[in-house]
């Protein structure tokens, strides 16, 4: 007679934490506090998820990761940032993390390995809820940083892989505690030059592995305003493994040097979208229904928000309830290549 596998479930489950049920639905999600980004993202990161934020350089990767920690802080989740590439606290503090918040921790190290065990050991064992790593691409393996450079033909260099072997092994490792304790681990990834017989172009370093296990994709790609140093960065979303993201939506953000994204900018596009605030011409006008008032240009606007605090965190909040339409890129990710 067969027996219902119900029982065996049950049974196993009584004797074991290492088989579980899982969730099968998102139980929380971190808004990074950029309403037209959290939008695409269907109200924030979501809780149990690797995301990876990759990009050419100066696509404003490390400051959209400086932002989203500086919202982990804020909102009370114990965070550890990982600076691989160096850590500017000036330019953190700009972007809205609370550095001597007992909440923020920071950390850097010489080998991949010493840095990857420590973040396990943090979300398997401590309370550790977001990890923000700056980024994987610089995590060199010990190996390769033991070996020297060689100087003739039989000398042997570092090993051709020994990268994508040492992250892969990371990714497995850290798929398990970050889906069962809901955590979130955050990673900023550089483009590498795919050289091949038959395939060619930019693709994010760090092996295969990390692709797979990557639950949300963030590609940023910039254009730099030389005079000013100000970035337009256009970010796309795919969705990965994440089915409450919004596949393939993107939104544009604006970044000034110094300073970080420039989330006004952002409260005024969404509310304009909206029908919130009213645009003719160069002139924008918002009415309240108490009094109108009207600017013209968007960055006189954008400055009148960053005085006007009442003013700014009223739009910001029709901006997160108002429910526009988010653009959508069909097909796959053939305009970046070509843009590169």
């Amino acid at each position: 007679m067969t027996k219902d596998i119900k029982e065996l479930v049950d049974l196993v489950l009584k004797k074991t934490d290492r088989i579980f049920v899982p969730e099968g639905k998102t139980t929380w999600r971190l808004p990074v506090g950029i309403p037209s980004l959290d939008r695409v993202l269907g109200g924030g990161l979501p809780g149990g998820t690797i995301v990876q934020i990759y990009g050419p350089e100066s696509s404003g990767k490390t400051t959209l990761a400086y932002h989203i920690t500086g919202q982990a802080v804020k909102l009370g989740y114990p965070t550890l940032y990982i600076g691989l590439e160096g850590y500017s606290e000036q330019y953190a503090k700009a972007c809205g993390v609370d550095v001597d918040s007992d909440k923020f921790s920071r950390v850097s190290g010489d080998f991949a390995e010493e840095v990857f065990n420590m973040c396990i050991e943090g979300l398997r064992n401590y309370d550790l809820k977001v990890v923000v790593m700056d980024s994987i691409t610089a995590a060199i393996p010990k190996s390769n940083i033991d070996k020297k450079q060689p100087t003739e033909n039989i000398d042997k260099g570092p090993s051709i892989g020994a990268k994508a072997r040492t992250v892969g092994y990371f990714v497995e490792q850290l798929q398990h505690p970050v889906r069962r304790k809901q955590a979130i681990f955050i990673t900023v990834n550089q483009l590498r030059t795919n050289i091949g017989k038959f395939t060619s172009g930019l693709k994010p370093s760090g092996g295969m592995a990390l692709q797979y296990y990557t639950d949300v994709k963030i590609s940023m790609w910039g254009s730099e305003d030389r005079s000013t140093g100000a970035i337009d960065s256009k970010v796309t979303v795919s969705k990965g493994k994440e089915w409450d993201v919004i596949p393939w939506g993107t939104t544009t953000l604006h970044m000034e040097h110094g300073k970080g994204i420039d989330i006004d900018r952002d409260v005024i596009t969404i509310c304009e979208k909206a029908g919130v605030i009213k645009k003719s011409g160069s002139w924008y006008s918002y009415n309240n229904g108490i009094n109108e008032v009207k600017y013209q240009g968007l960055a006189a606007f954008s400055d009148e928000l960053k005085r006007n605090l009442a003013l700014k965190d009223e739009l910001y909040e029709k901006s997160v309830q108002s429910q526009t339409d988010v653009e959508i890129v069909e097909g796959e990710e053939n305009e970046e290549n070509e843009e590169s």
